[in-house]
């Protein structure tokens, strides 16, 4: 069998264990496997150094094992007593506290692979290291070492963090939690592309199916994230709620916590999930949550709300377990910068590939709809959705009636503005009917920005072919990127915005390395939340809880 090469430092660690007699401890909650190596753990788990661990019955397999596998607590404490040429040594009269931290910090790095343990137990960790601390320094006289060295042992705040990544997509979550300190235990997409670009920029391979997933075999954890499908509740989607099995996978969320019982969890789903199916779906989350010792605070938030210029509501859901709530809400920090700076996301009109600008029937569409637009007077209300197609299609009275009521009531709506227009909407659509019968999306215009302005132009906006028709809208910020093939159009370029643009809108890093093919970019960031608001909100609740990052 093979083994994984120790780094320098856990070498130089092995060294000091089996050569200089390093002291040390074994992690009590050592979770092995197998019968042999279970049963010779709990002879040599009492074992303080080499020569006790070897007594014990110890193999040298299982010290390189336990070694680099973080469960051996190497003890620090002793360098820095014994070190008599150190300005911070016991024998030293003078104790300088602030130059200190060189030395004391030794500890800290240690200290921060220690298991993590639940938030209410930690009191008595630390009391049981004080204890140990002070039975190394008993009758020393420089009492300000010991107390720097207990104040230097934080951890409670100082901790590495384990999560999993579910639906993970391309890891707006993982870019998150990373950020704040914390490690990825598992990641878990069902999309190969996405499970590709995650191990591409994370260095870890993705499970495929959650479902699949047995939670004995992960490693404890302290946080569970994801966001977890929402086409099963957003407007793309149609909101076929319960009666789409992706609907469902919210439960193999749960499935996972109770068994590792996470102290959060952070999800994340569309703003509709609030309200579809008369609220049964959020009833139903709230419950399950509650019924397996979580308490459950939902935000509403939107980057474009941060000085992000993308417009994109998201519901998140900062779950907390039970034993650890502390009966106050966690509170977001005040926004203090709200402007948007276009400019900051966008890349230079000159660097954009010539793939990207659009043209054929798409740019053909819309300089069609450019002329009626110029046709308009200054000050014109267009009602929000024009279907054109609608009023030259010589339906019957009876076929009229027969129309969904959302369909008859644009309808109606249309007929004073063209009326106003007639004898010019017969020219311009017998000019262009070709183009607008082409596609029926072609046919529909949503005018998002208000009256016709002087000069007005539909490529003074931001533009997005969608499902539902020509959607235009106000130029402050993006609509909303999804998963589907409705790449927005920045009107004054006349091209679509770029992968990367929309790794800018999405808050990550320059450095993230994005999916070559577009198709696949597009539906990935579509897909993603925003990782800036995502970690506003896990910082508001490690900041609420004392966990420091």
């Amino acid at each position: 069998m093979g083994y994984v090469p120790l780094n320098e430092g856990e070498k130089k660690d092995l060294d000091d264990i089996k050569k200089n007699n390093k002291t040390f401890k074994f992690k009590q909650d050592n979770p092995k496997r197998g019968m042999d190596t279970k049963c010779r753990y709990e002879n040599y788990k009492s074992a303080t150094n080499y020569s006790e661990f070897l007594k014990l019955g110890g193999k040298n397999e299982d010290l390189r094992n336990d070694l680099q596998k973080g469960y051996i607590i190497l003890d620090e404490i002793d360098d820095i007593l014994s070190d008599n040429n150190s300005e911070h040594s016991i024998s030293s009269e003078i104790v300088d506290v602030e130059e200190s931290d060189i030395e004391i910090n030794n500890i800290n790095t240690e200290t921060n692979d220690i298991e993590n343990k639940d938030l209410k137990d930690k009191g008595e960790i630390k009391k049981d290291i004080k204890k140990d601390i002070k039975e190394k320094l008993e009758g020393i006289e420089s009492i300000e070492v010991l107390e720097k060295i207990l104040e230097s042992i934080n951890i409670l705040t100082k901790e590495k963090l384990k999560y999993i990544d579910l639906f993970c997509g391309i890891g707006g979550f993982h870019q998150a939690l990373s950020s704040l300190g914390c490690e990825c235990n598992l990641a878990c997409d069902i999309d190969k592309a996405c499970r590709d670009n995650y191990e591409l920029n994370y260095g870890i391979i993705p499970a495929e199916d959650v479902k699949k997933i047995n939670p004995d075999e992960i490693e404890d954890l302290d946080i569970i994230c994801g966001g977890y499908p929402c086409q099963a509740f957003s407007n793309a989607g149609k909101k076929k709620c319960f009666d789409d099995d992706r609907g469902l996978l919210f439960d193999e969320i749960i499935r996972i916590a109770k068994v590792k019982k996470p102290k959060f969890m952070f999800l994340e789903n569309v703003k509709h999930i609030l309200k579809v199916d008369d609220g049964k779906v959020i009833e139903y989350v709230k419950k399950k949550l509650d019924d397996n010792n979580y308490t459950l605070q939902l935000f509403n938030m939107s980057p474009h709300n941060y000085g992000i210029p993308q417009q994109r509501e998201r519901i998140y859901h900062v779950c907390v377990r039970k034993d650890i709530y502390d009966g106050k809400d966690v509170e977001l920090p005040e926004i203090n910068n709200k402007e948007i700076k276009l400019d900051k996301y966008m890349l230079k009109e000159e660097d954009i590939d010539s793939k990207y600008f659009i043209e054929g029937d798409v740019l053909k569409c819309l300089e069609a709809w450019e002329e009626m637009i110029k046709i308009f007077e200054v000050g014109e209300k267009i009602s929000p959705v024009i279907m054109i197609n609608e009023h030259y299609n010589n339906h019957t009275q009876e076929e009229f009636n027969n129309y969904a009521d959302w369909r008859k009531g644009y309808i109606t709506a249309n007929k004073p503005l063209i009326e106003k227009y007639k004898p010019k909407w017969d020219i311009w659509y017998e000019k262009h009917k070709e183009i607008l019968q082409k596609r029926e999306i072609y046919g529909k215009l949503e005018w998002q920005v208000g009256k016709v302005k002087e000069n007005d132009s539909i490529f003074n906006y931001f533009i997005q072919i969608r499902q539902s028709g020509i959607r235009v809208k106000k130029p402050h910020f993006f609509p909303t990127l999804v998963a589907i093939n409705q790449c927005p159009i920045y009107g004054k370029q006349k091209r679509y915005i770029t992968p990367r643009e929309c790794a800018n809108l999405q808050s990550f890093p320059k450095d993230f390395k994005i999916d070559p093919e577009d198709n696949h970019a597009y539906k990935q960031f579509g897909n993603s939340v925003n990782c800036d608001n995502v970690k506003t909100v896990i910082k508001a609740t490690f900041d609420h809880y004392g966990i420091e990052c």
